[in-house]
Formats: C-alpha cells, structure tokens, sequence
C-alpha cells in the first residue's frame, strides 16, 4: 500500500472513532471527511483497490448499522404532536443530518467499489441494510420529499455499483429481490417514484442485470414479481414518452424500451404475456361475469322504471330488453373468435401507421402523397415531401412507431381492463 493510500485510510478511520451517530455535530465533520474520500477515490482504480485491502470494512459495516439503526427508530418515543416547536425544530435537524450521513457514505462507496471486485464483495454483506434505508427513503411519508428522493437515488446509484460487471453478485440480487414479497421489493417501489431521476437510475440498475443473461431476463417475464415490475415500467414509458429530448425522463425512457428490446431479442414476450395475463386475471378476467351481472342488473332496473310509465312506452322496454341481449351477444361471440387485445393492438397501430402522419422531433413530416383536401381547397403549393429514413432489415416500420401511438394503444389497453 502507497504512503498517499495509507494517509487516505487513516483519515477515514480517525473520522470513524471520533464520530458518534448520536451526537448530530460530529457528524457534519465525518461526512466532509466521506466526501473528500470520495473524491480522492473517484479518480484511480488503483487508489480504490489499495483503500479496499487496508482494514476498512470494519468500521464500513459499523457506519451501516449504525445508520440504519438510527434512521428505522427515529421516530421512537417522538412528542412532536405536544406542539412543542423547539422539538419539532430539533427532530428535523436530526433527520436532515442523519440524510446527510446517508449520502456521504453512499457516495464514498460508490466510488469504493467501482469496477473493483473485491471490495464490491465485501460492500455487498451490506445490501439488507442498504434495502432497509431504501424501503424507508421510498415510504408513501417520504417519496414527495425532496431529500428523501435525493437519498434513494443515490444509494441506487451505489447499489446499481456494487453489483455492475460481477456475475455472482448480480444473480445473487435478482434471485432475491424477485422472491421478496411485493411490498419489500424496493425495485417497485424505485419504479413507483414520481423522480425521473430515480426512474434512471433503478433502469440502469435493471438492464445491466437482464442485458447478458437470459436466465435472468426469463424471470422477469415468468415470475409474479417479474410481472409487476413489467406493468408498473409500462406506466412509467406511458408518462415518459414526450419527456424532452436529452432529459433523463428521455434517457428513463430509451433504458426502460432496452429492456423491453432485450425480452423481444430473447424471445420471451409471449411469456411474459402470459404472465401478464395471469397477473391481470385477478383484477379483470375474474370480474368479466360481474361485471356482466351488472349490467344486467342496471339494463332490468332501467326497464323496470319504463314498465311504470305508461302502456305506451312498451315499444322502448322491448328496445332495450333487445339491448339488453345484445350485449350479452356481444361478449359471448368475442370469447369465442378467440380475438385477442394484441391482435387488436397489433391491427390498430398498422392502421395508425399508414394513415396518420409521421412525427419527428414532435413535428409532422410530410409525405409523398400529395396535398391534402384542405391544402387543395385554399389551392396552397404543398410543402416538399421529407423522405422518411429507411426502416432497418428485418424490421420494417418498426423504426417509425412513434410514441404517442405508443400511448394510445396503452389507453386502449386500459379501456380494455376496465
């Protein structure tokens, strides 16, 4: 170990001993101390990998519990309801320390363990602590805080590194966090962030787990989990898709269609649809014959209300008994052709494809087939046709599908379940 590494780890642990998590002002002096670290680490591997061989992992775990600790009972024997201001004012310095803390330290091991395997092994014995403080930081009491999100994101970040490029360890994640029960899975609760920022970083984190393994991509299209986190990442393409160019709600989006480029390039879209539909049939299949009850019941009240009126309104009660009927029909002869919802998509964007303008960069491109009825009403010169790129081999048309296709057919969808 260099002299200059040597000086960097006895700087760390001196900061260690002198800090006391329950004493907020050391820790504005630890985290200064974690930030110049960072720093320091953040501009060689090498520096990284020496700082990880000194005895540092010691007090790096301390730092963890301790932190969790702290911050899972911090509301413990809380009387900020007795209206006292001097102790609400307090609580609130506390939180916002312990916050600090938090980032400071997953900043300094995000830099830590970049690209270094040992010390990402050893960051990793970590990771139930590192859920805990993220399933605190994504609570319903803390997503709309802006520190809070702040947090999150960066220890995603430091997560999304502990695990990136080593193999074990990103099995080891995946396997785990698609057998958690739904609500410990902190990857649905990262989706769920109204942050798009948070939204980046938790796709990074997902594809660089599915992109070269397709045992890892099959679970997330067979596995119940899996299946969630597809619908709530198809709500988040829904409200990204006019994210701004070159914004990260942009980037959140070109990541999130990765994924979904990587399911398709493995062939596992049907089994995803087929767990879709598993997943769905408790909330819409299960319902299809109350729902159906239903309208029955509102279709024979209707008639029962005409039937009070007079005689001479029995034309319109055997008009909607007829209704009535028909809509039974209806239903009935869907199940039957077997027509499916993505047959129908399918059908719908080729329509849309072919008789509705191309958008580039959010604007109309003309095309070849001449001025429309308006344009020859007003006997206005049309505007040069723009040739379209050519679609790349193998996948024609599929360059042009604009997004707000895209959500419209996901609107369809929606009508379709309800």
């Amino acid at each position: 170990m260099s002299g200059d590494v040597m000086q960097l780890v006895t700087q760390f642990k001196t900061a260690c001993a002198n800090y006391d998590i329950n004493a907020i002002d050391s820790h504005t002096a630890l985290c200064e101390t974690l930030d110049a670290l960072a720093g320091d680490l953040g501009k060689d591997g090498e520096t990284r990998i020496q700082f990880g061989v000194g005895e540092v992992w010691t007090e790096i775990h301390k730092l963890w519990r301790d932190l969790v600790h702290a911050q899972l009972t911090f509301w413990d024997g809380d009387d900020s309801d007795d209206g006292d201001d001097a102790g609400s004012i307090k609580e609130r310095k506390k939180q916002h320390s312990l916050s600090s803390l938090c980032v400071s330290l997953a900043r300094f091991m995000r830099n830590l363990v970049a690209g270094v395997s040992g010390n990402q092994i050893k960051a990793f014995e970590d990771e139930p602590i590192i859920r805990r403080l993220l399933h605190y930081y994504t609570s319903w009491s803390s997503i709309e805080n802006e520190e809070a999100s702040f947090t999150a994101r960066i220890l995603t970040q430091m997560l999304s590194n502990i695990i990136t490029g080593n193999e074990a360890l990103i099995s080891n994640l995946w396997e785990t966090y698609l057998n958690l029960q739904e609500d410990q899975v902190i990857l649905i609760r990262l989706l769920a962030s109204p942050d798009n920022r948070i939204l980046l970083a938790v796709l990074t984190m997902i594809i660089n787990c599915v992109r070269e393994s397709r045992s890892r991509t099959k679970m997330l299209t067979r596995t119940p989990i899996g299946a969630r986190i597809c619908i709530i990442l198809l709500d988040d393409m829904v409200k990204l898709y006019d994210a701004d160019e070159g914004s990260e709600g942009a980037r959140a989006f070109d990541v999130g269609y990765s994924i979904f480029t990587r399911i398709i390039e493995t062939g596992l879209m049907p089994d995803l649809y087929t767990e879709l539909a598993i997943f769905l049939s408790w909330h819409t299949v299960a319902n299809y014959e109350n729902a159906c009850q239903t309208m029955s019941h509102a279709v024979q009240s209707i008639l029962f209300a005409v039937n009070l009126r007079s005689n001479s309104d029995a034309k319109i009660a055997s008009s909607l008994s007829s209704t009535h009927e028909s809509i039974h029909a209806f239903f009935n002869q869907i199940h039957l052709e077997g027509v499916g919802l993505v047959e129908n998509l399918v059908e719908l964007l080729r329509l849309l494809d072919r008789f509705l303008p191309r958008i580039n960069f959010g604007k109309p491109v003309a095309t070849s087939a001449g001025p429309t009825v308006e344009q020859t009403k007003q006997k206005e010169t049309p505007a040069p046709s723009v040739q379209a790129p050519t679609p790349a081999p193998g996948n024609p048309g599929f360059n042009f599908l604009k997004r707000d296709l895209k959500s419209l057919s996901s609107r369809a969808c929606d009508i379709c379940s309800t």
